[in-house]
C-alpha cells in the first residue's frame, strides 16, 4: 500500500502525519498552525504542503468537515482538497465520527475496558441530569482521549524513531496529531501485532 498522509482539520490548525502502511512507520507528525494571509488560507496551506512534500506520499486523507456547523474549518478543507486534487494525489474525505468508531481496530481488552468505562460514565453524568444522550462537547472530549489512548498504545507495541517519538512527547496539541494517526490508521486497515504480522482487513493491536 502507498504511503499516506492523513490531515486532522480545525478551526486555525492542522494535525497530520505521513503513515508508511507497508512497514507501520510514521514518517512525519507533527502540528501547524494556519495563518490568514489577506483573506485566504492558501499560502499558509502551500507552505504546509512544502512541509509534507520532504516525504513520498501519493493518497491524502482529509477530514470532512460539516460546513454548516464549522464555516472556516470547511474553507480550509475545501482549499485542502483542491490542491492536493491539482497535485494528482488520490483524495479521500473521511468524516470525522468514522475514525473514532474504531471499525476494524482489534484493541485490547483492557484498552477496550476502558473505552468503555469512560463513556458509560460520561453518559451515566448526562442520565442523572435526565438527559439520554451526550452533549456535543462531552463526545468531543471522549473522542480526544479515545484517540490519544489508541495513540499511546501503538507507539507502545510499534516504537517509532527518537525523533518522531519526541515530537509526540513534546507536542502542545497531542489530541490533534492523535487524531491525525487514528485516521491513517482508519483508512490504511493494516494488520500490526507485537509479532509485526500483517493481517489484511483488521488493524491489529491486541497484545
Amino acid at each position: 500500500m502507498p504511503n499516506v498522509l492523513s490531515v486532522d482539520v480545525s478551526k486555525r490548525s492542522l494535525g497530520y502525519v505521513i503513515f508508511c502502511t507497508a512497514s507501520r512507520t510514521i514518517l512525519s507528525w507533527g502540528t501547524v498552525q494556519l495563518l490568514l494571509q489577506g483573506s485566504s488560507y492558501m499560502p499558509a496551506i502551500l507552505e504546509f504542503e512544502q512541509t509534507c512534500n520532504q516525504r513520498a506520499y501519493s493518497v491524502v486523507i482529509i477530514e470532512r468537515q460539516l460546513r454548516h456547523v464549522n464555516f472556516q474549518a470547511g474553507r480550509i478543507e475545501a482549499n485542502l482538497e483542491a490542491l492536493f486534487v491539482a497535485r494528482d494525489k488520490q483524495v479521500h474525505l473521511m468524516p470525522a465520527q468514522q475514525k473514532y468508531t474504531c471499525h476494524g481496530l482489534h484493541l485490547p481488552l483492557r484498552l477496550r475496558r476502558t473505552l468503555s468505562t469512560r463513556e458509560d460514565a460520561a453518559l451515566a453524568r448526562q442520565q442523572a441530569k435526565g438527559k439520554t444522550t451526550l452533549s456535543k462537547p462531552q463526545q468531543t472530549r471522549l473522542n480526544k482521549s479515545k484517540a490519544k489512548n489508541i495513540t499511546s498504545f501503538f507507539l507502545d507495541i510499534k516504537p517509532q524513531s527518537a525523533e518522531i517519538q519526541g515530537a509526540y512527547d513534546s507536542a502542545a496539541k497531542k489530541d490533534d496529531m492523535a487524531d491525525a494517526l487514528l485516521q491513517a490508521l482508519a483508512y490504511a486497515n493494516v494488520g500490526v501485532n507485537r509479532e509485526g504480522v500483517h493481517q489484511p482487513e483488521v488493524i491489529d493491536l491486541t497484545d
